[in-house]
């Protein structure tokens, strides 16, 4: 299952709140971490937010092959994913993957396992897959911008990550669901996402 959305969505709520939701609970989902090469920022923990690495760290994971994609650079820092998690979910391990627009729209139609995986095992995986793009009003993700940020909060910034992620939202528009988050509204927002990832397990059962 993957989470996405732009910055301010509330994407990473959205995803903390599903991987302890008592209806989910049989299914043993955990979540899918990758690797950032910055420093955490505020409320940010290592293992469980991403794995914050140094840019060196993360060359050389790439070029061990160890990266499922070349690391792509969003915003002011680059990511990367490792592939021993697609190994485990292969093996029949959950994973609940929060990743930004960039790589989410390239999974949402296909062209990420075309270009990383082979044969029975790209079909396995884009059969599993079902991407779930996160999405609020403009003036509600600025105002969760803010308040996050606080006195670091940089418009540019974020200018620049917009700028960046259009395409790919573009692409998310179309490619994948979309659940919308309102201010005061995260329970039942992770209540659709929830009974979404319920309804593809039941479907992955039936189909052995």
């Amino acid at each position: 299952m993957v989470i996405t959305g732009a910055s301010g969505t509330g994407k990473d709520s959205v995803a903390n709140e599903i991987l302890k939701h008592p209806a989910l609970a049989e299914l043993n989902l955990k979540r899918l971490i990758t690797c950032a090469d910055r420093p955490p920022r505020p409320g940010e923990t290592e293992g469980v937010d991403y794995y914050f690495v140094t840019p060196k760290e993360l060359d050389e994971m790439y070029k061990k092959e160890q990266l499922v994609e070349k690391p792509q650079t969003t915003g002011t820092s680059r990511k990367g994913t490792p592939r021993k998690e697609f190994t485990a979910i292969l093996k029949g391990e959950k994973r609940l993957w929060r990743i930004d627009p960039f790589l989410a729209s390239k999974v949402a139609t296909g062209i990420f396992f075309e270009e990383q995986f082979e044969g029975r095992e790209k079909e396995d995986l884009k059969s599993l897959t079902t991407v779930v793009c996160v999405a609020s009003p403009k003036e509600q993700i600025e105002g969760r911008r803010k308040l996050r940020d606080r006195e670091k909060y940089n418009t540019k910034e974020y200018k620049l990550r917009d700028l960046q992620e259009k395409p790919n939202l573009d692409v998310l528009q179309k490619e994948s669901l979309l659940v919308q988050n309102l201010n005061g509204q995260l329970g039942e927002t992770v209540k659709e996402v929830a009974n979404i990832i319920l309804k593809n397990y039941a479907k992955g059962k039936e189909r052995g």
